[in-house]
């Protein structure tokens, strides 16, 4: 395009109506002004000589009412901002300010020039949509400002290099830094990071997510290390901080101590340990893990555990730590009583009734000596422990590398306080497992006591026997007359029902091992009926059913017997006025349970019903609970029938209970049925012939002279030679010095001054390799450990019995 001439440019009047037309179509509120003069030069006010439409409609003025008048006139106010502008119409130097118009209620920025002396011009811009947008960043701002600095974490922000950029008040409490000492620097160096354990540097969580561009979390078992080097668990996380393009520009890391946390789940974890070690261990054991427990918390290698008694005089000492015994202490005294006033200071916490630490301990006045073999004591924490406003137990540990803090009190407090539950616990666990024994053994006497009348006949029936048999051999023998083999044979029945009543005694005081064999149900009732008879009493029928042809079943006699005696005497209490009870026994094949607790298979069912009153469903849901009862105080333990459920369910059997008041009871008891062959009692039944000696020679010692009798003279007509002794230091003497060996020992279990085991452990030293077979009358040595290839005998015996050990000894 070709530039125009200077003939083809417009003049100035052309120019005119472009410059208006942009002059109103201005958004900026834009106005002329002159200033007005007193007499003396002084500027009075400013003339409105001319505005825009924007300026009219924004400020509602109209442009008529404005033009040519004087600004106080138009606004009715002394002249805003007179000496503002007089000075930029004197000086022609242009100013910009900003201005709230409250009738408006908006903001403005207003630019003022001289285009002559004396006049000016305005240009009003409206910014109060600015204003309110910086209002609301600085808000925020102050926000953002109020929460980083309030919050419980602590919040630090790096930029893309890793240098901090913020840090807020939490963050400088934690870390030590002040924030006008840690801005600018590397994070490394604000925010250290080690292993709880190996104390081994680790990465910080913005280092990480700076390089993985990802939120993550601090490593667990994080400590920070402070400025001036102490260590305090954290944990939380970080993550990047990108611009509007998606690039990374820094970070921002929020943490938190976690000291309480971590300390309190340490002290629930041990807590739920001692609580499942205590189901399983004893008082001391407990006792001694509780304290080292407490010696790894609080960094503690000495631990120790007093009881306080009940006259808050006198301590009792319980335990020490593993620590402590294998490493530091020798000190005796582990059960013994002491003074307080005597046990020095620490104890110091039983008077006050609060914990006492003494960090300095060699400092203490008032410490007493250390018994000989205690550990030199350098700090010590120690802790009561409070029930119903008294002190029952003290806890204490001692020698930590460090000074112990608050933190070390809570802990210690924490645990000795559930190791007093843990205690308590055990310790009435204990009394109860006293009293379950002695209740146990007063039922078993409460019966017994009712069945020593029947007993007490019977023996004397078969001592009626025995005497009258007896004096009539010694009769016929004195008078030369031939012995009368009846008599003989009435004395050997007689002793042999004697033996049985006396083992099913035991039987039912359990001091008889169990041995459960293949057993005829039926027949061990019959054996049983009439100790039955004699619990009943005169006023309760006894009626008994049994199928011919009953399997057997796998069960100890003893317990079966008990378990009958149990169920009579609870029936016999159910019916007080009299009544029937009846016992049947019966195969049953079972292919498809129709109940619960049934199984298929073989079984032999035993009833036991009775017509008596009857049990509530209430009663019947605790019925086997021990010490459940529903008798008077002191007819009943309530452990009968919780041992008859024991002995049914350990031999692989099950009960079940029909009963409604006023209808009776029944009792089920279901075993399995054995199968195979029972075991033969050929061994037993030898020929006489094979049981005699052949000249080989047995040292006998038994104390009591008329067993001793009777042993050596079967002995010695059996055709064996005999040694009898009645003391075993006598034997032994006799066995030193007398080189003539002998085959085998027959000593009694239980003599004055050594035992029979003892004494065959003695004689072997001089002969070795001697058969020993050992005797008792006294059930509990049927426990006795019989060394392999000897033999154990149980008095009563008979000479055949005694005869059949002895040869099957000698001949291995």
């Amino acid at each position: 395009m070709e530039p125009r001439s200077e003939e083809q440019r417009p003049r100035g009047d052309e120019r005119e109506p472009d410059l208006h037309l942009v002059f109103e179509a201005m958004t900026e509120l834009v106005a002329f002004h002159e200033i007005v003069l007193d007499g003396g030069g002084q500027p009075i006010d400013y003339r409105i000589l001319g505005c825009n439409s924007a300026f009219s409609s924004v400020t509602g003025i109209a442009r008529e009412r404005a033009v040519g008048r004087l600004a106080s006139e138009v606004y009715g106010t002394a002249p805003p901002y007179l000496d503002v502008y007089a000075r930029v119409a004197a000086s022609g130097e242009p100013t910009q300010f900003d201005t709230y118009f409250a009738p408006m209620d908006r903001h403005f920025r207003i630019s003022v020039v001289s285009p002559r002396r004396g006049h000016f011009a305005t240009v009003a811009q409206d910014t109060t949509a600015l204003q309110h947008a910086l209002h609301e960043a600085s808000a925020d701002r102050e926000r953002l400002r109020v929460t980083l600095h309030s919050i419980g974490d602590g919040v630090i922000a790096t930029d893309g290099r890793g240098r901090v950029t913020l840090v807020n008040a939490v963050a400088e409490m934690l870390t030590g830094w002040s924030a006008g000492e840690a801005l600018g620097r590397p994070l490394s160096e604000v925010f250290r990071i080690v292993h709880e354990d190996t104390r081994r540097p680790v990465e910080s969580p913005v280092e990480r997510a700076l390089r993985e561009h990802a939120v993550v979390g601090l490593a667990n078992h994080a400590a920070l290390q402070a400025r001036d080097g102490t260590e305090r668990a954290v944990a939380d996380c970080a993550a990047p901080i990108r611009d509007d393009g998606g690039s990374i520009t820094g970070a921002v890391m929020v943490f938190r101590d976690q000291a309480v946390e971590r300390r309190a789940q340490r002290l629930l974890q041990a807590r739920l340990g001692l609580v499942e070690f205590a189901a399983a261990h004893s008082l001391a054991e407990v006792l001694r893990r509780t304290l080292d427990e407490l010696g790894a918390l609080t960094g503690s290698p000495i631990g120790f555990c007093h009881f306080v008694e009940a006259d808050q005089r006198t301590l009792s000492l319980q335990a020490w730590s593993t620590r402590t015994i294998d490493e530091f202490c020798n000190a005796k005294g582990a059960g013994l009583h002491y003074p307080i006033d005597r046990a020095g200071v620490w104890v110091d916490c039983v008077r006050p009734r609060r914990p006492v630490v003494h960090n300095d301990y060699a400092s203490l006045p008032h410490r007493s000596e250390l018994p000989e073999g205690h550990a030199p004591v350098v700090r010590e924490l120690v802790v009561p422990v409070m029930r119903e406003d008294r002190v029952v137990a003290v806890l204490g540990v001692g020698n930590k590398a460090t000074e112990y803090t608050p933190e070390d009190v809570e802990i210690v407090s924490y645990l000795a306080d559930v190791c007093w539950e843990l205690a308590a616990r055990k310790r009435a666990e204990e009394v109860r497992d006293q009293l379950e024994v002695q209740l146990r053994q007063a039922q078993k006497l409460e019966s017994i006591g009712r069945l020593a009348g029947g007993i007490a006949h019977d023996f004397n029936n078969l001592l009626t026997v025995i005497l009258s048999c007896a004096h009539g051999l010694e009769t016929a023998i004195s008078s030369g007359q031939p012995a009368d083999p009846v008599e003989v044979t009435e004395i050997r029945q007689a002793g042999e029902r004697a033996r049985d009543l006396t083992a099913r005694l035991l039987a039912f005081a359990r001091k008889q091992i169990a041995s459960a064999i293949p057993l005829d149900l039926g027949a061990a009732l019959g054996s049983v009926q009439a100790l039955l008879r004699r619990v009943l009493g005169d006023d309760v029928e006894l009626r008994v059913d049994v199928q011919t042809g009953l399997w057997p079943v796998l069960l100890d006699p003893g317990l079966f017997e008990q378990t009958l005696l149990n169920l009579a005497v609870n029936a016999r209490d159910a019916m007080p006025d009299g009544g029937t009870l009846m016992i049947e026994v019966r195969n049953a094949v079972v292919e498809e349970p129709e109940r619960s607790g049934d199984f298929p298979g073989d079984w032999v069912r035993l009833f036991v019903r009775d017509n008596g009153v009857g049990m509530s469903p209430e009663v019947q849901a605790h019925l086997f609970e021990p010490f459940f009862t529903t008798k008077e105080l002191g007819r009943g333990t309530g452990l009968g029938l919780a041992m008859v459920h024991g002995i049914v369910t350990q031999a692989g059997g099950h009960l079940h209970v029909e009963s409604a008041p006023g209808k009776g009871t029944t009792f089920e008891i279901c075993l399995p049925r054995l199968r195979g062959k029972a075991v033969s009692n050929a061994r037993a039944e030898r020929a006489t012939a094979t049981r005699g000696g052949a000249g080989e020679t047995i040292l006998v010692v038994e104390d009591d002279a008329m067993v001793r009798r009777v042993i050596v003279r079967v002995l010695q007509g059996a055709g064996y030679r005999v040694r009898e002794h009645s003391r075993p230091a006598d034997a032994l003497e006799h066995v030193r010095e007398d080189p003539e060996p002998f085959h085998l020992l027959v000593t009694d279990v239980q003599m004055p001054g050594r035992s029979g085991p003892a004494l065959a452990t003695e004689v072997r030293r001089f002969v070795p390799g001697v058969r020993v077979l050992l005797i008792s009358g006294h059930p509990g040595d049927a426990l006795v450990e019989v060394a392999p290839g000897d033999g154990f005998l149980g008095k009563p015996f008979t000479a055949d019995a005694l005869l059949d050990r002895v040869r099957a000894l000698l001949d291995g």
